[in-house]
């Protein structure tokens, strides 16, 4: 719960001082989305969550799935639509690709 699959970060962008608070992040978003998915036959699925910090914005979108999800933090005054829009359609571009 919570691994690392894949990612980057931006050229001059300093990620958090260590690789465990990198995973404790990782874990923490993955444990709000599973406690946030308890509700799913009621309320439906969650599409997104959107966390704005002083800093940045964090954006935790879940595949439809819900097996992955892609977790990223971006500058406080980023288009978080057009960031959710971007993941969301390559998500619907990746139906039926087999990820392991």
């Amino acid at each position: 719960m919570g691994r690392l699959v894949g990612g980057s970060f931006k050229d001059g962008i300093q990620p958090l001082d260590n690789d465990l608070q990198r995973q404790m992040l990782y874990m923490q978003s993955r444990i709000e989305l599973s406690l946030k998915s308890e509700f799913n036959n009621s309320l439906g699925f969650v599409n997104y969550v959107v966390t704005y910090r002083d800093n940045v914005v964090i954006i935790n979108i879940p595949s439809d799935s819900q097996k992955y999800h892609i977790l990223i933090s971006a500058e406080r005054d980023s288009n978080v639509n057009e960031i959710i829009h971007d993941v969301t359609d390559l998500f619907k571009e990746m139906e039926g690709m087999s990820i392991t």
